[in-house]
């Protein structure tokens, strides 16, 4: 028997965003260099996010912003800017 986890059907925001996670701050559920965060943008849905130090780490239509639960930040879609979706 194969079991296979389903995360929410949230829309992917497109970017340097990864995989949908569930726990914000956490970084075991995603990629190296990604850690798990909640996404306002995206009706606050968790995703992996590429870990930054500025804002020059990230893609033009981010912003590198605190993520909750954790003392990283992450590349975060920025509100001001069109979704690519992805």
């Amino acid at each position: 028997m194969i079991t296979v986890a389903v995360f929410g059907c949230a829309d992917h925001p497109g970017g340097s965003v990864g995989d949908p996670c569930e726990t914000s701050g956490e970084t075991a559920e995603c990629a190296s260099g990604e850690v798990c965060d909640t996404l306002e943008e995206v009706g606050g849905d968790a995703f992996c996010v590429r870990v930054c130090e500025d804002h020059a780490d990230c893609e033009a239509s981010e912003l590198c912003n605190g993520v909750s639960g954790s003392n990283l930040k992450g590349c975060q879609p920025d509100g001001d800017e069109p979704l690519d979706g992805g």
